[in-house]
């Protein structure tokens, strides 16, 4: 293009030489965020140009990479700009996987979410990005949007089977489950089921601007509407999920009891004691991280004692 500096293309490998590309090497470190997005072309995830933050026409495409071959090869000022831009994705990654998380409900989905942006970012001039915050959330908004249409189109599960959003699990060692409980109380699970039954349209305006504050404007062309009709899909979306969300109980402290409760009972084999504490019709769904829900690899067990017999024989 012109007589302007080009980058390598990530992945770019030609017959054994050259250093590896950026997606070659984050892909090395996480394999398993690679599935289930198809990234061939026309079959796969559609392109976003992200012309809103763009400031102005490009003329390369700069090649993200994070800078862990130092000292294995020489280190030229492309290495530095690439380790500085990925540093800069790092700092945006949790919130990208927040957005994503409460766009599909699904963690594993939401990291293939968070590494296709990280790819498209690759792919493009970030002298063109004036916000990279606002870039990363509309591109990551994108491809959510794409993956909820597919599993929309090809949905295979049976309909009696009702989607049970990946719930978000640390160890109490390291997080207070108080504070936990109270960063997550206004995304729920329950939340998480009355977003499934939204459009993906729908979804993504009310995810992206009731929960991250995302103005229409932005999100109208991901939509591929106007910012007015978008301003009505999230108003729409509003709707549903308040007439159909249940309160949330504010007891935290009875939470906590509940969770300790079950706890000592799983870890102590006391099985009619963890009968007790769970609900008679409780819900339990091992998932694999499948992208089409209901394939092989998902499991859901039914009823507290068959809940209770898999807590005991996990926790031994």
């Amino acid at each position: 293009m012109g007589g302007g500096r080009r980058f390598r293309q990530p992945h770019a490998r030609g017959g054994g030489e050259g250093r590896a590309g950026a997606g070659d090497r984050l892909a090395a470190r996480t394999p398993d965020l690679h599935r289930g997005v198809d990234r061939r072309g026309p079959g796969g995830v559609r392109p976003w140009p992200a012309d809103r933050f763009r400031r102005g026409g490009g003329e390369a495409v700069r090649e993200p990479a994070r800078g862990h071959l130092r000292g294995v090869l020489p280190v030229s000022p492309v290495d530095h700009d690439e380790e500085l831009l990925a540093e800069r994705f790092e700092e945006h990654r949790g919130h990208l996987k927040a957005v994503a998380y409460r766009m599909l409900g699904s963690l594993t989905e939401a990291e293939d979410a968070v590494q296709e942006a990280w790819l498209r970012l690759g792919r493009t001039d970030t002298g063109d990005i004036g916000n990279l915050g606002g870039w990363l959330t509309t591109v990551t908004g994108r491809i959510c949007l794409d993956l909820l249409r597919s599993r929309t189109a090809r949905r295979e599960q049976p309909m009696d089977d009702t989607f049970v959003p990946d719930p978000v699990i640390r160890p109490l060692s390291q997080v207070d489950p108080e504070q936990e409980a109270l960063r997550a109380d206004s995304v729920g699970v329950a939340m998480l089921v009355v977003l499934e039954t939204l459009e993906p349209d729908e979804r993504l305006a009310f995810v992206l601007h009731d929960m991250f504050a995302v103005p229409f404007d932005d999100i109208a062309p991901v939509v591929e509407r106007s910012p007015a009709a978008t301003r009505q899909l999230a108003s729409r979306a509003r709707r549903r999920v308040r007439d159909t969300t249940p309160p949330s109980d504010p007891d935290l402290g009875r939470q906590k009891q509940v969770l300790e409760a079950f706890m000592a009972a799983a870890r102590g084999g006391d099985f009619e004691a963890l009968v007790a504490v769970l609900h008679p019709d409780v819900v339990l769904r091992a998932d694999a991280g499948a992208l089409v829900r209901g394939v092989a690899g998902s499991k859901i067990l039914r009823g507290a004692k068959t809940v209770a017999e898999s807590a005991i024989m996990f926790a031994r």
